[in-house]
């Protein structure tokens, strides 16, 4: 292992390229900013370290497991980060335009021109709001992925990414919504109940209907004032509730 510091560009350099993505679209689809990198202000160092090494191994393929594996190798090459500081665009911006330029391209640009080309640039290579460091840039949402996951089930992260991931709808209805992301005791629970009883998820319909009883039955609990037995068993009550209504 070959540790690095990690490195973050000049705020100058991150509002160049934010007001210039039309005009450096080649760059973006070929070439880089390498050469940009050796004249400006790119290789501002923290104190933190990182491996580049699994870095190199990221699969642009468009898929579940690759979605979950890429976090897995994001997370051990950046594990140093902290929350805070994983909401930093500058070190993604760093990350995306150099180190990991060729899997941005590859995983969210090929494919793509004219408007709908600059609209995923600015989406994924840049991580200057909650929804773009958590769910959009090409990198960032890689680490965010596997901290909840390891935030909500501490002692088997990746099985809790498998579950997460198990479809789009999945992610966006435990992580992408605002009122779970910041209650991970509601979170933590959907995940346990997940992980304990298989019908929920084998078919979306299922899931779905149980987040409709959690609607239901949660509706005015205080989780966070709960024991964590106590939420594992309003959560079966809500399986219970859902596995009724669709058998009826």
């Amino acid at each position: 292992m070959s540790l690095k510091k990690v490195l973050y560009v000049g705020q100058a350099v991150a509002d160049h390229l934010i007001d210039s993505i039309d005009e450096n679209v080649e760059r973006y689809c070929s070439e880089g900013f390498r050469d940009l990198a050796e004249q400006g202000n790119w290789e501002i160092a923290t104190s933190l370290t990182y491996d580049p090494g699994p870095l190199r191994e990221l699969d642009p393929a468009r898929t579940a497991e690759a979605e979950i594996n890429n976090s897995i190798l994001v997370w051990r090459s950046l594990s140093s980060l902290t929350p805070s500081l994983a909401t930093e665009n500058r070190i993604w911006i760093r990350l995306t335009h150099l180190e990991c330029l060729g899997f941005c391209q590859k995983r969210w640009l090929e494919g793509k021109t004219g408007e709908v080309l600059a609209k995923a640039i600015r989406a994924h290579f840049f991580a200057d709001t909650r929804t773009r460091w958590r769910d959009d840039n090409a990198v960032s949402r890689l680490w965010w992925n596997y901290w909840i996951a390891k935030r909500l089930m501490p002692d088997d992260p990746e099985k809790a990414l498998s579950i997460i991931f198990r479809s789009t709808d999945m992610r966006l209805s435990t992580v992408e919504r605002p009122g779970l992301f910041i209650r991970p005791a509601i979170s933590a629970g959907i995940l346990r109940a997940f992980s304990r009883d298989e019908w929920v998820l084998a078919r979306e319909e299922h899931w779905r209907k149980f987040m409709t009883e959690l609607n239901k039955v949660g509706a005015g609990k205080v989780f966070e004032a709960m024991k964590e037995m106590e939420v594992d068993q309003l959560m079966s009550k809500c399986l219970d509730r859902a596995k009724l209504v669709l058998a009826s």
